[in-house]
């Protein structure tokens, strides 16, 4: 004869194998199916750059007034940045004297970027010396 909880306890594990079936018999949802933004061949346009003030630097738009990046290419994403920030200052900056700026503003970005990248060498260099030294030292 069967206790109660040993009962209970095959009922439980019958279920839960019905259960298991059942799931098993539905298509599976795949995950192929959703969208990624990564992999839509969204490429930066270089008019993007007099429109909106935005360059790109390493396959990621950069805006050229605040150093801000963008994480997904489009431009709805980056005229959006544009608009919100930035467009009041400049709205009256058009045609000639906006190329002019955008090509003022880009040496500057790239200047700014290579001395935090400078930086980050010389601390590079500071770590390994310390490795050094505290290897002689032992």
């Amino acid at each position: 004869m069967l206790g109660p909880g040993l009962l209970l306890f095959l009922e439980l594990l019958s279920l839960a194998f019905i259960l298991y079936s059942v799931a098993a018999s539905f298509p599976k949802m795949s995950l192929s199916k959703q969208r990624k933004v990564d992999k839509e061949c969204r490429v930066f346009q270089h008019s993007w750059s007099v429109s909106y003030f935005f360059t790109e630097v390493n396959v990621i738009p950069v805006c050229l007034l605040c150093s801000q990046l963008i994480s997904v290419v489009n431009k709805y994403n980056i005229r959006r940045r544009y608009e919100t920030h930035h467009a009041e200052r400049y709205l009256g900056l058009q045609g000639q004297p906006r190329r002019e700026k955008v090509k003022e503003l880009i040496p500057g970005l790239k200047k700014q970027q290579s001395v935090s990248t400078s930086g980050r060498d010389i601390s590079a260099a500071a770590v390994k010396a310390s490795y050094l030294s505290a290897n002689d030292i032992t």
